[in-house]
């Protein structure tokens, strides 16, 4: 009876140490905390066919925070097929009351089990990234003893004015460059995903995230 209730706790002991030892899943998470606050991890993330990436969309601003918007994002195209508002502005909304919390939370998890997605990998800051003669970029990293690179791609010029363009009036136009700010990978679908934007000298000149999906290259 000793040695069966001795093999038991062994076996209990080896029970617990393997769930706490166990890889947290990978796959995204929209959920309400204690403090009753909308919290979500593991974006931006790919389904498990490639068809479609989910984004957490907040604008960008120097002072303000202007709320998150979990954006379903077609891979074969990058427009955007659905958003889900998961927080509120503080420069035009009232804040959401947890009826309209619980209602978003139910929303966002509909919208998560519609397929099996995964997070993408991010990646460090790339001094790999190379702007070509062609005025494109390419991004290249080694992962594992494996390179991964990209198709060319292009950043549109964003419209500014005023301050934004360095004038010290409201007239002056301008275009300005847009900054790679991050990048992530899904090696299994070998895809980049790439937030750009544009972060200005004044209050009011930031622009972006804008979303770009890249494709790898042999």
């Amino acid at each position: 009876m000793k040695n069966n209730c001795i093999i038991f706790l062994l076996l209990l002991t080896i029970s617990i140490t393997s769930i706490s030892c166990s890889p947290q899943s990978d796959q995204p998470v929209v959920r309400m905390n204690s403090d009753e606050v909308l919290e979500w991890v593991n974006f931006p993330a790919i389904s498990e066919d490639g068809t479609y990436f989910l984004a957490v969309y907040s604008e960008y601003s120097c002072c303000l925070d202007l709320g998150g918007v979990l954006q379903k994002i077609k891979a074969s195209n990058g427009k955007v097929v659905e958003e889900i508002i998961l927080s509120s502005s503080e420069e035009i909304d009232p804040p959401f009351t947890l009826e309209k919390k619980q209602e978003i939370l139910k929303d966002a998890n509909r919208l998560l089990k519609e397929f099996t997605y995964h997070a993408l990998q991010k990646l460090p800051s790339l001094e790999e990234n190379t702007k070509l003669k062609d005025d494109r970029l390419q991004i290249q990293v080694d992962l594992a003893n494996r390179s991964y690179v990209s198709k060319k791609f292009s950043l549109p010029k964003l419209k500014a004015s005023g301050y934004c363009c360095g004038a010290i009036d409201d007239k002056k136009n301008c275009l300005v460059d847009q900054s790679i700010t991050s990048t992530w990978l899904s090696k299994i679908h070998e895809t980049f995903f790439i937030e750009s934007g544009f972060s200005g000298q004044a209050d009011g000149c930031d622009q972006g995230p804008f979303f770009k999906i890249v494709p790898a290259i042999d």
